[in-house]
């Protein structure tokens, strides 16, 4: 009896289950370079516990903070889009009582006049300019239109603040972070 061989089709379906269960493996791995990391591992006792080298450890826990990042990136859009939508909601609103005339009440609930005219309470008007006027700080906030502060002192010394690491949204900016990020952990790398 000859061997019948697998189809391209039937070749192609096991090429894939396998590459997609060596992909399931290395998210795993990589979460877990993660958790141990987190807990205070090296990433020499790191590669030991998940059964690869030191470098590939690193590279794991790397990938898996560079997800976790992109992630929460992500999660900050969504939560930035509905806090705007209900700022707008607010605003609505507050501009409703501006566009309203109110009239003055004295403390028994009568409304006051001046002869035949009725007196005008200018208190709501500017209690909602005021509220207006919050809510367009907020929204300058979470836009991040509230540029940073530079502050220059003796020609050579600049100070920056205001820096807000919720704002990044451009995968370059991430990258960058996770460079800076990897920089500032060299120090343990280098003494292993």
């Amino acid at each position: 009896m000859t061997e019948k061989k697998p189809t391209s089709k039937q070749r192609h379906y096991a090429s894939s289950a396998k590459s997609d269960k060596a992909h399931v493996e290395k998210l795993a791995r990589q979460q877990r370079a993660l958790e141990l990391r987190i807990a205070g591992m090296t990433y020499s006792q790191i590669g030991d516990a998940i059964g690869v080298g030191r470098a590939t450890a690193y590279k794991y826990y790397r990938e898996a903070l560079g997800e976790l990042l992109k992630e929460n990136v992500e999660k900050m859009e969504e939560l930035r889009q509905l806090e705007l939508a209900r700022l707008d909601h607010l605003q609505r609103e507050a501009e409703t009582v501006l566009r309203k005339s109110h009239v003055y009440v004295s403390q028994g609930g009568k409304i006051v006049y001046d002869g035949d005219v009725k007196l005008v309470d200018d208190g709501p008007t500017m209690q909602a300019i005021a509220t207006v006027l919050r809510i367009m700080e907020r929204r300058s906030k979470l836009l991040g239109l509230d540029q940073p502060t530079k502050i220059e002192q003796s020609g050579s010394v600049e100070v920056t603040t205001g820096y807000d690491l919720s704002k990044i949204t451009d995968p370059d900016d991430v990258r960058k972070l996770m460079e800076l990020l990897a920089k500032a952990e060299t120090g343990e790398e280098a003494g292993e």
